[in-house]
This record gives structure tokens, C-alpha cells and sequence, in this order.
């Protein structure tokens, strides 16, 4: 049996990529999920070319690669190199029929001019060899990837018209500030959950916004609250393992387990939360898709779900 054409799916950022060599790896035993390659000289990269070596020499089973464009890049120009074992993964990766960009959007705007000419070079790259591209977003906008659209592409979008799912209820408070207002936000928090919302994820424009909405509900006494916080300058596994706890469905029973979670946008695109009661921008979103991706955090999988701002 020949090896199935192998899928490359390339995501923005190194905590997408380990959720989703996660999902895909659950889908089935018949499937392996592989990372990208580490770079040349890091600590894992031996382990890695142990690993995933037996999988490449297995001809009949079929792989996805998953990894950010900075990773692809930098096996390429290592591969150029020679160095050992990124040629073998890049021969593999060279059929690949189906190429994917998960936050597309995301990956063409907000790498700079640097980060879409990798991503151009990327998509050349493969169209020459007939891959099919595959650009997926909530807000995929045309202008973003008019630049790189060819024939075998196709488009993916998750929004509607510009709104969030209809499962989801929209509610707009007014307030002046958070300075002016911590009260305020005690008692909408404390008001979701004496309706039974025990998962709130709440969204901050900048680190130092969510620390200080961390601080103000640390001080709020509210009982039995587990507060958590994520953003940029926290260790990555660090960052995966708070995702996880989030994420997980609420139990009376278990102590350990993360109420509220206060973020920045680090977690608004493409982090998959499938328990997530409501979500509450504490300030509002610089972009209308920011918004919507933002909102998208609840209402998962057709679940009911509230966005508050």
C-alpha cells in the first residue's frame, strides 16, 4: 500500500500547533500528526529525528505535517544545508497535495512584511508542485490573499456577513474605564455565575490591561473563584497547560480546575474552548474580525453561548 499524499497545515503560533497535532492525533490511530522540525542545535532536535524517522520510513501510513511558517522556513534554508535529517522530512513534505493556512488572515496581516513574503514564498513554492491551497478563517478578507489566489484554491470562512454564530447572545454594557468601574466588573462576574456560568473568559487589549483586570478580581473575595491568567510572556508549556485546564468542563467536585481566565488576543483565534459559558471583552476590540474572533471562543460546536463588551 502506497503512503497517502501527506497534508501540510501551517497556524500562527506554536500553542495552535500543539492543539492541533492534539485533535488530530484523536481522529485516528491510522493518522500521525507531526511537528514541524525544532531548529538545528536545540535540545529536541535529536529526539525529533528519532521520532519521526520510523514514521517517514513507514511508507504505508499517512502523516500530516502541522508547524508554523517560520518553523517551514527555517527546515527549508536548513535543508539547503544539508543538515541532517530536515532533507528526509522535506522530501516527504514536497508531495504534499493539500496545503492548508489555519488563521489565514492572521498569518498573511500580522507577521509585517517580512512574515507575508515568507508565506508567499511558501504558497509558490507549492503551487509549482500542484499542490491545492487552502486558506481557513473566521474572516478570511479577500484582500489579504487576493495577492496569492491561483487556481486549485479554495477559501474556507467561519463568519457569516460579519457576525458571530447565531447561538451566541450579544449584550453592551457602558462604562467609562476599568479604573473608574473594578465594581462593575466584580458584579457582572458575579452575576454569571449565580446563573450557573462557571467558564468565563475574559479579554484584555494588552498585558498590562490584564493584569490589572487579574488584580481587580483577586481582591473582589467572590467564593470559590479560580482566576487564571494568559499571555506572550508566559513560558509556552506553561501557556498550553492553562489552555488545557480551561478548557476542560466545569465539576463541582474538582478543586483544580480554572473558572475565569483573563487574555489577551493570544488565545482569540483558532484555541478550540468547547466549554465556554461567556465571554466578556473588558475592552473593546481594536478590529471588528478581532471581535468576532474573540466571540468565537464560546458558542463552540453549536453549544449556547454569551458575548459580553
Amino acid at each position: 500500500m502506497e503512503r497517502s499524499p501527506p497534508v501540510l497545515i501551517l497556524v500562527p503560533s506554536h500553542v495552535l500547533e500543539l492543539q492541533l497535532l492534539k485533535t488530530i492525533s484523536s481522529l485516528s490511530s491510522n493518522i500521525t500528526a507531526i511537528p514541524l522540525p525544532p531548529p538545528p542545535g536545540v535540545r529536541s532536535y535529536t529526539d525529533y529525528i528519532r521520532t519521526v524517522s520510523s514514521t517517514l520510513n513507514n511508507d504505508s501510513f499517512p502523516f500530516i505535517g502541522v508547524g508554523t511558517p517560520k518553523s517551514l522556513i527555517s527546515w527549508w534554508k536548513a535543508g539547503k544545508k544539508g543538515v541532517h535529517g530536515y532533507n528526509r522530512m522535506k522530501e516527504a513534505l514536497n508531495g504534499a497535495r493539500h496545503v492548508v493556512l489555519d488563521e489565514a488572515d492572521s498569518l498573511l496581516l500580522n507577521g509585517g512584511h517580512k512574515g507575508k513574503q515568507e508565506i508567499t514564498e511558501i504558497v509558490q513554492a507549492f503551487r509549482e508542485i500542484g499542490s491545492q491551497i487552502i486558506y481557513v478563517g473566521a474572516t478570511v478578507r479577500g484582500s489579504a490573499v487576493d495577492s496569492l489566489l491561483g487556481r486549485k484554491t479554495i477559501i474556507l470562512k467561519g463568519c457569516v456577513e460579519g457576525k458571530p454564530p447565531r447561538q451566541i447572545s450579544e449584550e453592551f454594557i457602558n462604562i467609562s474605564s476599568l479604573d473608574d468601574s473594578p465594581s462593575k466588573l466584580n458584579d457582572l462576574i458575579q452575576g454569571q455565575i449565580s446563573q450557573g456560568y462557571f467558564k468565563i473568559l475574559i479579554f484584555a487589549n494588552s498585558i498590562m490591561s490584564a493584569l490589572k483586570i487579574s488584580r481587580i478580581l483577586e481582591t473582589s473575595h467572590i467564593k470559590d473563584l479560580n482566576i487564571s491568567l494568559i499571555h506572550s510572556e508566559i513560558d509556552a508549556d506553561h501557556r498550553v497547560d492553562i489552555i488545557n485546564k480551561f478548557g476542560k468542563g466545569f465539576k463541582e467536585s474538582e478543586t483544580n480546575q480554572i473558572h475565569v481566565l483573563i487574555s489577551t488576543d493570544i488565545v482569540a483565534r483558532g484555541v478550540d474552548f468547547q466549554n465556554v459559558d461567556v465571554v466578556i471583552n473588558a475592552e473593546f476590540p481594536q478590529s471588528h474580525a478581532q471581535y468576532l474572533h474573540r466571540a468565537g471562543r464560546t458558542g463552540r460546536g453549536g453549544k449556547p453561548g454569551k458575548g459580553i463588551t
